[in-house]
C-alpha cells in the first residue's frame, strides 16, 4: 500500500506541486503586503506577527482557493483575474 499509493510518482508530483505553490505564495505575500486581504493587513499593522498571519491566511484557504490565488499571481490570464479570496 505504501509503495503503490503513498509513494507513487503521481502522489510525489502532487506533493511537490503543493509545496511549490505554497512556497511561492508565502514569498509573494511576505514581499508585497498589498496582495493580502484587508483583514490580514490590519492585523499585521496592529502588531501581529506577519509570518504567522500569512501562514494562517494560506492555511484558511481551500485547495481551490490556493490554486486560484496562485494562478492569479503567477499565471495571469483573463480566467485567473479577480477571484474573491478574503
Amino acid at each position: 500500500m505504501v509503495k503503490h499509493v503513498y509513494k507513487s510518482p503521481i502522489i510525489n508530483r502532487q506533493t511537490y506541486r503543493a509545496r511549490v505553490i505554497i512556497n511561492h505564495l508565502c514569498c509573494a505575500l511576505k514581499e508585497d503586503e498589498k496582495l493580502l486581504p484587508i483583514g490580514v493587513k490590519q492585523r499585521i499593522e496592529k502588531g501581529a506577527n506577519k509570518n504567522m498571519e500569512i501562514a494562517h491566511f494560506i492555511a484558511s484557504l481551500t485547495n481551490r482557493s490556493v490554486t486560484d490565488l496562485y494562478a492569479e499571481l503567477f499565471e495571469p490570464s483573463e480566467r485567473s483575474m479577480g477571484h474573491f479570496i478574503s
